[in-house]
């Protein structure tokens, strides 16, 4: 059984690896294309607007630094009931097991908030022109990817946890042996 658990393992691992790549892999796409583009796109002058879209963008990018690292760091230490019941029956329709549908989640929604700031440099870039925004924000996205990459240990520890938890549930009290 434990082998099972094992293959199980190692199998969504790769599937979440593969993802990571292509999440990874589209931060180059996102550069070559600007590059590609460079002639070909009207760059407008907005003054301080586009200044201020500059720092909107740049604030954005904390908030998601902060909430992506927040939600990861949470969702895996804190069990929360009303979402694992959800992730409980998303694993029954896809005939996996909870816990691989719950790190697969946490991976990709800490990804999707690393590939938002990249798309904010992307879309200044095509308003202004500014490789710099663009090259700070993609660097900032590529770190923050490097930083929230699927983790064999941080998955095998789940693992071990919530199994501790389920038979910490299905252990009888004393008091129900009366």
């Amino acid at each position: 059984m434990e082998e099972l658990n094992r293959d199980i393992l190692e199998k969504e691992m790769r599937t979440i690896w593969k993802i990571w790549v292509a999440f990874f892999l589209s931060l180059f796409s996102y550069i070559m294309v600007c590059n590609g583009l460079e002639k070909e796109v009207l760059f407008k002058e907005y003054g301080s607007h586009l200044k201020n879209l500059k720092y909107l963008f740049y604030a954005l990018s904390l908030i998601f630094l902060y909430f992506s690292h927040y939600l990861r760091k949470t969702m895996l230490k804190q069990p929360s009931i009303k979402s694992d019941l959800k992730i409980i029956k998303r694993a029954k329709k896809l005939g996996k097991p909870a816990i691989l549908v719950k790190y697969s989640t946490i991976v990709l929604i800490s990804l999707a908030f690393s590939e938002a700031i990249a798309i904010y440099g992307v879309s200044y870039f095509f308003l202004s022109g500014d490789y710099q925004t663009l090259y700070v924000l993609v660097g900032i996205s590529a770190i923050t990817m490097l930083y929230h990459r699927p983790k064999a240990k941080e998955l095998a520890h789940i693992s071990i946890a919530s199994e501790d938890t389920a038979s910490s549930l299905n252990t009888p009290d004393a008091s129900d042996s009366h």
